[in-house]
């Protein structure tokens, strides 16, 4: 029995593909050679498990194919990996890689916080998604729809295409998570943000409100709809203080944020980054400080 497994992007999305299967009908003569040579029994994985009795116990490991293991290991365990395989490929050949195991699939999260940050958000969707599936109506299916877009693997890992690393993968699955956390908040929402952070809240005035929360202070700012065909905004500023992290200060409408009473190396990179010392300092001096 020999099982024929493939990529659905090697019919026709990778480059070259859609020349080769369909323009130059290289997938259609794979089936004529199949459909031309009777003694080749094809079945579906599932009419061969139901057709054969097993001949034994059996139980796979926790793995992929041998590059993707490799690419999952921190650089120093890439280089003992190779190592490895050298050394054993010199008696054992290709079967070496048999007998290594790399890393797990899920350690691109630990390698990367941005694999990590997206796949918890689509694994709290998904559930979320689930646990309201009682009278699933057609919003509810389309909110599916989003959440198994979402569920596409490539932008999770990477391998030698970018992976990723390609902004735009990441950013497509996060407008099918947005789409698909619409139908799961509640009315009004907009924003939603823990800690030193803000919500904003539509109303039906034509008003939103954006409260800030953290640390030992909240504030609230209510902007105005359009009024005389200009829009009105009143800029607002709220203190919070996350821990180790010293006293900030959020501007509602450059949303620039600046270290103002830290000692911390980061607080004053940022001061240095943003010129706030250099400002501070000649205010003092037109102040004749």
């Amino acid at each position: 029995m020999a099982v024929l497994g493939d990529d659905g992007e090697k019919f026709g999305v990778w480059p070259g593909t859609r020349k080769r299967c369909y323009d130059e009908r290289w997938l259609e003569r794979f089936e004529e050679a199949l459909a031309a040579n009777p003694w080749i029994d094809v079945r579906t994985p599932a009419e061969a498990v139901a057709a054969h009795a097993p001949l034994g116990l059996a139980y796979l490991p926790s793995a992929s194919y041998h590059e993707m293991q490799e690419w999952a290991l921190p650089p120093a365990g890439q280089s003992r990996y190779e190592d490895a395989t050298k050394a054993l490929e010199a008696r054992l050949g290709e079967g070496a890689h048999d007998l290594l195991r790399g890393g797990h699939w899920r350690n691109f999260q630990v390698r990367y916080p941005e694999a990590n940050r997206l796949h918890k958000r689509m694994l709290r969707a998904s559930r979320a998604l689930w646990e309201r599936r009682e009278g699933a109506g057609a919003a509810w299916r389309d909110a599916r729809t989003h959440v198994w877009r979402a569920q596409c693997n490539c932008p999770y890992w990477h391998g030698v295409f970018g992976g990723l690393y390609l902004p735009h993968l990441r950013a497509a699955v996060y407008r099918e998570l947005i789409a698909a956390e619409r139908h799961l908040a509640e009315p009004g929402v907009r924003v939603a943000a823990r800690g030193c952070g803000a919500s904003t809240t539509a109303r039906g005035n034509g008003t939103r409100s954006t409260r800030w929360r953290g640390g030992p202070s909240t504030i609230t700012r209510s902007c105005a709809g359009p009024k005389s065909g200009r829009a009105r905004a009143r800029r607002s500023t709220a203190r919070c203080a996350p821990a180790s992290r010293g006293w900030r200060r959020w501007s509602s409408t450059t949303m620039r944020m600046a270290a103002t009473r830290s000692s911390t190396p980061g607080a004053r990179a940022m001061r240095s980054a943003t010129g706030r010392g250099s400002r501070s300092r000649s205010s003092a001096k037109r102040r004749g400080r």
